[in-house]
């Protein structure tokens, strides 16, 4: 799979990829590593403040339209837990022998085979409400690492594989 996603892509590669096991939908996203284009997407999608409640309402959007997604196509959302990770060497290898038989089996060109939950540490954005010394109360937004789950969604295209 590598080889022919590298042959295809190559005029657009700049260094050398040892494992393609994702496919980033919409490419990579700068501003949303910085508070201010975090606050500035908020607004853009109505809110008005942007508190930890509102940023769970969007988490919890995110995880019904997975499940949704997931059921529409009939495809397991699989948990990927400590076990897998001791036992695998990487998401894909995981795929690769849990799901070899419809891989095998396809009779589409190119259809999503599974989602992989998971459970991260990465750099993300909490708020938390600071009173100044004239007593106003502001809400500010600050990066944190913590916890938060993941999806990965593979899927098997027709010309590229497995990715």
């Amino acid at each position: 799979m590598s080889d022919k996603f590298t042959e295809s892509m190559k005029a657009h590669i700049r260094f050398i990829y040892t494992s393609f096991d994702r496919i980033l939908l919409r490419g990579y996203l700068p501003n949303l590593f910085v508070e201010g284009s975090i606050i500035n997407l908020l607004r853009n999608l109505g809110f008005s403040k942007h508190t930890n409640g509102v940023l769970k309402t969007l988490t919890d959007q995110l995880n019904s339209h997975i499940k949704k997604a997931a059921d529409n196509l009939g495809v397991e959302v699989h948990w990927w837990s400590s076990a897998e990770s001791a036992k695998y060497r990487s998401n894909i290898d995981f795929v690769e022998e849990r799901y070899s038989k419809e891989l095998q089996e396809l009779s589409v060109k190119s259809k999503v085979i599974c989602i992989i939950k998971s459970l991260e540490n990465v750099r993300t954005f909490a708020n938390k409400e600071i009173k100044t010394k004239s007593g106003k109360v502001f809400t500010k937004m600050y990066p944190c690492n913590k916890f938060v789950s993941q999806y990965y969604i593979y899927i098997y295209d027709q010309d590229l594989g497995l990715c």
